[in-house]
């Protein structure tokens, strides 16, 4: 199953769309445009290419950006802006001040016909809260898409418990192979003990010492993963997580940061 979405993910070019601006209300020209940057941002992770005003000026340049900009939801805008960009959507929108709240308003408009594709809404309580606002909106109208049938690059999100399985893989096999050189390293010191010659008793203690050292190393890695493995079952799925296992001569561990609900 994962290798049929990787290949899918490899296969699948991101769908297009271009964001000539919004309608600011009550906000400076800069904060716009700056959070709609962090917009096209969100958007591109989720595997959907969008060019923002910026880069829509290096194409079309700034006076026809402009005049294209107060018609953007017009039909002959519309199938301009996408010849132009070779875009297959619009995303048109409002963000501003409504009173004490910031809204965002923003929509996804087929370049072909003007049907709507994905909407999205929402109020804030502050400015600085945008940034988290339009995060949101680019999942969700990523999601709407892909409803439609769209194909977003990298949109299936694997469950964090079926990582596990890498984690589970690495530890079973850190064991294995950890277990039987140990088992061997102690027959070597039983060897050196009953060394006929100082030659035999050296060779038996360098080699002893190596596979003590290799299996050490080996079961620390197993049981790191063992742990990762069991904590990736057990935790509630997190909104983001980070797990790390270390080993060296001296140690081992495993570290998980994230945030859970």
């Amino acid at each position: 199953m994962l290798s049929l979405l990787l290949l899918s993910s490899l296969a699948a070019s991101p769908h297009s769309l271009a964001m000539p601006g919004v309608n600011s209300v009550g906000m400076a020209a800069g904060s716009a445009t700056l959070l709609t940057e962090i917009f096209a941002q969100e958007m591109t992770k989720r595997g959907l290419k969008l060019l923002a005003s910026r880069d829509i000026e290096a194409v079309l340049g700034l006076e026809r950006h402009r005049q294209l900009l107060n018609c953007a939801e017009e039909r002959s805008c519309l199938a301009e802006l996408a010849g132009a960009l070779g875009v297959e959507g619009i995303v048109v929108g409002d963000l501003g001040k409504v009173g004490t709240d910031f809204a965002v308003n923003l929509k996804v408009i087929n370049a072909a016909d003007g049907a709507t594709l994905a909407l999205f809404n929402a109020r804030t309580g502050s400015e600085t809260q945008l940034p988290d606002v339009l995060t949101r909106a680019a999942g969700e109208l990523s999601d709407q898409l892909a409803a439609r049938g769209w194909v977003v690059v990298g949109h299936e999100k694997v469950p964090l418990r079926l990582w596990a399985i890498i984690p589970a893989v690495v530890g079973i096999a850190g064991v294995a192979v950890g277990v039987p050189l140990q088992v061997q390293a102690q027959t070597q010191w039983a060897n050196l003990r009953a060394a006929p010659t100082l030659e035999a008793a050296v060779s038996a203690r360098d080699t002893g010492k190596s596979q003590e050292l290799i299996g050490n190393v080996a079961l620390g890695v197993g049981l790191a993963g063992l742990v990762t493995a069991v904590v990736l079952l057990v935790i509630p799925e997190p909104r983001t997580v980070n797990a790390t296992a270390w080993v060296s001569p001296t140690g081992s561990g495993v570290g998980l940061t994230g945030v859970f609900p």
